[in-house]
């Protein structure tokens, strides 16, 4: 599943008390500044939806900063329990992700304190379904 800035690749696996959800989410280099080399800041998200989109379950992970070349497979287990009894309808796994990109040398620079504004890119995108 590709986003604007993150591609997902996944496989769902029903167990008895939740969904599955493993896989790797891999930054979209080509939609980035050139001066990007590092991810300072991600956390993803996964949703299990039902057949109306509606949200069942999420569940979401934060990751610890990485070098670019690092990130280009974040691997990620999930585990989506919905609250209500398990539905009997078809269910989709959706994906959002907050990511802060900065480069290697502004960390340097910044020693610390507040990052460049100039040196950061943040992206983020809400759930999104694809069939």
């Amino acid at each position: 599943m590709d986003m604007r800035h993150w591609r997902f690749v996944f496989a769902s696996v029903p167990t008895r008390e939740s969904y599955g959800v493993k896989g790797t989410a891999s930054p979209r280099v080509e939609t980035l500044p050139t001066w990007v080399d590092r991810v300072q800041e991600l956390t993803l998200t996964a949703y299990l939806r039902d057949v109306d989109g509606n949200v069942l379950a999420q569940d979401e992970k934060t990751y610890l900063p990485m070098s670019l070349a690092e990130a280009q497979a974040v691997s990620f287990d999930f585990f989506l329990a919905p609250k209500a009894k398990r539905p009997d309808t078809s269910l989709s796994v959706s994906f959002g992700y907050r990511a802060v990109f900065t480069s290697t040398a502004a960390v340097r620079a910044a020693s610390g304190g507040n990052l460049p504004s100039q040196f950061v890119f943040f992206a983020g995108e809400a759930a999104l379904m694809r069939e």
